[in-house]
């Protein structure tokens, strides 16, 4: 009698796991790239890319940025096909879950490249180039005075609000704070700035 004919008979019985072939043909190409086979690769991106790009762009929200990172990921699958362990999980998981950490980590070096331009030390001089020609203006010095008594957090959030035009998001993002916090910071740095003038 056959196994799933001895599990209708007998309920306690499990029924026996039926493999996934596509499951089987990712685990066989995998194998295959481990051992440089560039047709197993071609073949492993094409049936893989399309969902790849799809989780990556909705990570980063820039299709120019996604196609970079899928590139990175497809990158690090043709160097790293050999640590897939099918013991471990299924090979499209270990797939995402590289596309994933390489969308991580372009997030977070875009985060720093933006707090590094606009950092604290930054906001002098961006607050020198917003007011470059008008120095000697009443307005203008009563402005920067105003600016040089708000806390450091929403000063930097002002000048990159109003003399960079950054969004809120974009605030968030180079100060490494929560979106409701950046725009806290505008909004109170605003009446501040409204009651020192």
């Amino acid at each position: 009698m056959s196994a799933l004919a001895i599990a209708d008979i007998c309920p306690g019985e499990s029924r026996p796991q039926i493999a996934d072939p596509r499951n089987f043909q990712l685990e066989q190409l995998l194998a295959r790239i481990e051992r440089r086979d560039r047709d197993a690769f071609k073949q492993l991106y094409d049936v893989t890319s399309k969902p790849i790009f799809t989780t990556i762009l909705a990570m980063v929200r820039s299709r120019e940025i996604a196609e970079e990172v899928t590139q990175d990921t497809f990158v690090t699958i043709w160097q790293r096909a050999g640590q897939f362990d099918p013991s471990r999980g299924r090979p499209l998981a270990w797939l995402m879950t590289i596309a994933r950490n390489r969308a991580i980590d372009r997030l977070r070096r875009e985060r720093t490249k933006l707090q590094e331009a606009v950092s604290v030390d930054e906001c002098q001089e961006l607050e020198d180039e917003a007011f470059a020609g008008r120095k000697f203006s009443i307005e203008a010095l009563a402005m920067r005075q105003a600016l040089a008594e708000l806390k450091p957090d929403y000063r930097q959030a002002i000048l990159l609000a109003y003399f960079r035009g950054c969004s809120h998001g974009e605030i968030a993002a180079a100060m490494g704070v929560p979106l409701g916090t950046a725009k806290s910071y505008v909004r109170r740095g605003l009446a501040r700035l409204q009651d020192l003038l």
